[in-house]
């Protein structure tokens, strides 16, 4: 006996393109609250209830935008037949706007699966709204996938946990917490995250992904050498090294520091 498959949800789409709400000022760029419509479809949803280039969406129907990946969650989960709440800034004025989300045709482009991070948690993630003790709904990033030699699974983090927040400070989509991985901390570093499992939030504290030993070395012959490594902590430079002796040489390891002159001896 064949097993019927579920008819597939439609999705939906608000006809609106958009961006990170970055200030206007050119000496002091910041992400401000919101997401800027950069490109509107014509006669579309958003464009149908009067939405405008250049507008800030500041939340629909409740939840925060203050990523354009918390927009794109909501539109996925919103059924076509629903109106949604708009609340956008224009200039000076903030006022509702009432859009009805349509049902994107077959022939729709390719759609983002979720977002990688290779280097410093070396795992997948996708934004998802989420309720906890019926709290409103908010952002987070859902893990999809693990690396085998990701931090995360000395964690015990695995897929299909939801990571709320970084050091005590609450995500906003799957992007922004690979940007604060890779921009925040260096390789190594420990970081906690507050992790929702389906039942508990829990802090986990791991270390991110670390390369190990890399040696980095330039040489011109005997009149200059230097040689760096990250694990363990060292470096070292030559001047005029000619087997005998050098001109000058420096040497570090870890904290402990060796310096010396030396000047060839008459024969």
């Amino acid at each position: 006996m064949q097993t019927q498959q579920a008819p597939a949800v439609p999705e939906s789409t608000f006809g609106v393109e958009l961006g990170l709400n970055e200030s206007d000022s050119l000496s002091n760029i910041e992400i401000l609250p919101g997401v800027r419509v950069r490109g509107i479809s014509a006669n579309g949803p958003a464009d149908s209830a009067g939405i405008q280039l250049g507008d800030i969406i500041l939340s629909i129907n409740g939840t925060l935008t203050n990523h354009p990946d918390v927009v794109e969650a909501l539109q996925q989960q919103t059924p076509t037949i629903e109106n949604t709440l708009f609340n956008v800034r224009r200039n000076t004025v903030v006022f509702e706007a009432t859009v009805i989300p349509r049902t994107i045709n077959n022939n729709a482009a390719p759609r983002e699966l979720y977002r990688i991070d290779p280097i410093a948690s070396r795992a997948a993630y996708r934004t998802q709204m989420v309720s906890i003790s019926a709290q409103p709904s908010i952002a987070a990033a859902r893990v999809v996938d693990v690396y085998q030699t990701s931090p995360l699974r000395g964690a015990a983090i695995e897929v299909g946990d939801v990571i709320l927040a970084v050091n005590n400070v609450p995500l906003n989509s799957a992007q922004d917490l690979v940007s604060r991985f890779n921009s925040e901390f260096e390789l190594g570093e420990t970081v906690t995250v507050t992790v929702f499992d389906g039942e508990s939030v829990l802090e986990k504290r791991f270390y991110l992904w670390n390369p190990g030993r890399r040696v980095s070395a330039i040489s011109f012959g005997p009149l200059l050498r230097y040689q760096s490594s990250v694990e363990p902590d060292s470096k070292s430079f030559s001047l005029l090294d000619l087997w005998l002796f050098s001109l000058y040489s420096y040497n570090r390891v870890d904290e402990e520091k060796i310096t010396q002159h030396s000047w060839p001896n008459k024969l």
